[in-house]
């Protein structure tokens, strides 16, 4: 799937979960995005994750938003091609971005 297809998707998605909350408001809602790609050895920037969290927080409030890796680090039965210290860099760029859009984290 494209970036663009991607997004348009993620939007809509969005623009649904909005409508929901705005029939039903509830304080336990709570939307996680799989935020950074763990399927991939390649390091997202900090900025590409902060502008995704910043597009859904047009739709859900910040406060109710959170990030997490994708699906662990095995989205299928063979696994990922991805090293442990590649895993362990796109973990510390979950809590960095954390900190960075959510202040002081654990």
């Amino acid at each position: 799937m494209s970036e663009n297809n991607r997004l348009e998707k993620n939007s809509r998605v969005l623009a649904s979960l909005k409508q929901s909350v705005a029939v039903s408001p509830t304080p336990f809602l709570l939307l996680r995005l799989q935020l950074p790609v763990f399927e991939t050895p390649e390091l997202e920037k900090i900025d590409e994750l902060k502008r995704r969290i910043d597009e859904a927080s047009k739709y859900i409030p910040l406060e109710q938003l959170a990030i997490s890796p994708q699906c662990g680090f095995s989205t299928n039965v063979g696994g990922n091609l991805i090293s442990e210290d590649d895993q362990k860099k796109k973990l510390e760029l979950v809590v960095e971005t954390a900190r960075q859009v959510w202040g002081a984290v654990g």
